[in-house]
């Protein structure tokens, strides 16, 4: 059996079976081998069937056919042989070993049709007497500088050099594999029926360690016609755990002599065997286990050194195949958890606008609720009628202070979907200062805080948000407040310096310690008890003027008060009553 694998290229790891029809290469869907390369001819090679094996034959293409990096225009190809065309690699694979579809098992039993188990392919001997005698070596290093030496050139081409050389091509296909799979039962297939043509096998097996304690499991199996069909393959467990608990590979020349009294021995006539553990410095992971059963020929010396070698290397590649599941697994954990915290943060995001919104929507809301109790009291049974003036007065409150609500909603609507700045335009600060007293002065009265508002004779006008700034000012003198006494006092000063309108919020509280002083502006933080303050309102004052081009200064004294102080730049002077 022949077949091509594409090793390098857009279609990696397709596999095409060669037969005695001819097979034609190149980039055409109708071909027999298509391979979607543009450096490809749309027919551009061919592989014929004949007496002397498969031929490769270039149909002139512009590109060129190269066989294991030489341009050729025909050549009979060789297990192993590479045919590059364009940027593509096509693997050739063909021995009279080479095993047929189904022939390797990647379990220890198997089901008929109709689902009746029928007998395990491998059976483990096991409570036998323990393997004496046998040939053990070290476990090579994963390299293949024994095997190059091996293949000098030489004036004279000795036939252990073309063995040498066809095992370091077995070598080299295998580190290739490695490459393309991501699974070890595709990997360990491959890795057999790679080894099969040069060891010539009856029985191979390569077993893992699975389970709690660790067991070797059979997960390929390949059985030469040396075996009968329906009979199971018997294994001595003595053998698996000699190699297992020494960790070097084993040769047994004559079965017959050292493993006489293993009864799998003598029942299924093998000759000779040889098992390999597969194993790095960090761990083991299972048994490379192989005989022979026929009188003809034994393993030898050579044979062992060339599959410990191969194991070697299969380890390295279990090994990496162990730790790309694991990273893979990790990953997978770290998009769980990436997504759990996304969740947390959302939770938080939405905790945080709940206190933003709360936050904002409490002054107007308290407005709203003290207006309608004086409304209430006014028109309580037996009360006299209140005066028009004053039940407008109430009623406007009310109204700004719903239209307040509106707007701040509004604008987080706009935030959300947007998160478009807000329009600025010229404004006199008179009416948003005016607007955040008379909604502040219920709690102001509550309390006993006196605040006054200090304007110039000309106030010019600044670039600002109308609605924003009334609710900078809101926040700065609910700070103010919070920060005093029943007996104290709240300042707004506005004056011009230069082409500035300055602000300064002054209460006479009792300080911002130091080492909290440069933390004010940071979101979500706030020195109040819980509950009293999300840590938004001087982070929102500050983003509000700075989008107006101002800048904002804050100066406290322990013990004697802190000054906000707003600079904003003025559009136009324009004179306002005092």
């Amino acid at each position: 059996m022949a077949k091509i694998i594409i090793v390098r290229g857009q279609n990696r790891g397709m596999t095409y079976f060669v037969g005695a029809r001819k097979v034609t290469i190149g980039r055409d869907a109708t071909r027999t081998i298509p391979i979607m390369d543009g450096k490809a001819s749309r027919l551009h090679a061919e592989i014929l069937c004949s007496n002397d094996g498969f031929q490769l034959r270039d149909l002139g293409a512009l590109n060129r056919t190269y066989l294991n990096g030489q341009e050729v225009k025909e050549s009979l190809l060789d297990f192993g042989d590479v045919v590059t065309i364009g940027e593509t690699d096509l693997l050739f694979q063909s021995d009279g070993y080479q095993p047929a579809p189904g022939e390797l098992e990647t379990r220890a039993g198997a089901q008929d049709a109709e689902g009746v188990a029928t007998k395990p392919e491998v059976v483990l001997e096991r409570g036998q007497a323990p393997v004496v005698g046998g040939l053990t070596i070290e476990m090579p290093r994963p390299d293949l500088a024994p095997l190059l030496r091996a293949t000098r050139p030489s004036s004279v081409r000795e036939a252990g050099a073309v063995k040498h050389e066809r095992r370091l091509k077995v070598l080299w296909q295998m580190a290739r594999t490695a490459v393309v799979k991501r699974d070890r039962k595709a990997l360990l297939q491959e890795a057999v029926a790679l080894l099969l043509p040069e060891l010539a096998p009856d029985l191979a097996v390569v077993f893992l360690l699975e389970g709690e304690p660790a067991q070797p499991c059979p997960l390929v199996t390949h059985r030469s016609g040396a075996l009968e069909p329906d009979e199971s393959a018997r294994v001595s467990s003595t053998v698996l755990e000699r190699v297992r608990a020494e960790g070097l590979p084993l040769l047994i020349e004559d079965a017959s002599r050292e493993l006489s009294a293993q009864s799998s021995v003598s029942l299924q006539k093998i000759r000779s065997v040889l098992c390999v553990p597969l194993k790095t410095s960090e761990q083991a992971y299972g048994l490379f286990y192989a005989d022979l059963r026929s009188e003809l020929r034994t393993f030898s010396v050579e044979d062992l050194s060339f599959l410990a070698t191969v194991c070697a290397h299969l380890s390295v590649n279990l090994e990496n195949l162990e730790l790309y599941r694991q990273s893979r697994l990790a990953y997978e954990r770290l998009q769980q958890a990436q997504t759990q915290l996304i969740r947390a943060e959302k939770m938080s995001v939405m905790g945080q606008l709940s206190g933003s919104i709360a936050h904002e929507l409490n002054s107007p809301l308290q407005a709203i609720l003290m207006a309608s109790e004086m409304l209430a009291d006014d028109f309580a049974p037996g009360m006299q009628p209140p005066k028009p003036e004053a039940a407008r007065k109430s009623l406007e409150m009310v109204l700004h202070a719903a239209a307040r609500c509106r707007n701040l909603v509004k604008n987080l609507l706009h935030y959300a979907r947007s998160k478009e700045t807000s329009e600025v335009g010229p404004i006199s600060l008179r009416e948003p200062i005016d607007q955040a007293i008379g909604m502040m002065q219920y709690i102001l009265g509550k309390r006993g805080v006196t605040l006054q508002a200090h304007y110039p004779a000309k106030l010019p006008l600044v670039a600002a948000n109308a609605p924003e700034m009334e609710q900078v000012f809101v926040n700065l003198i609910k700070n103010s407040c919070d920060a005093l006494d029943s007996s104290g006092r709240v300042d707004v000063t506005l004056a011009t310096e230069n082409s500035h309108v300055v602000v300064d919020v002054v209460d006479s509280g009792s300080g911002i310690p130091p080492e909290v002083l440069p933390r004010i502006f940071e979101e979500l933080f706030t020195t109040k008890p819980e509950g009293q303050g999300t840590g938004l309102g001087l982070p929102l004052v500050k983003r509000i003027v700075e989008r107006c081009g101002g800048s904002v200064e804050v100066r406290s004294v322990m013990g004697e008060g802190t000054t906000v102080e707003l600079r904003l730049p003025i559009v136009r002077e324009e004179s306002a009553a005092a």
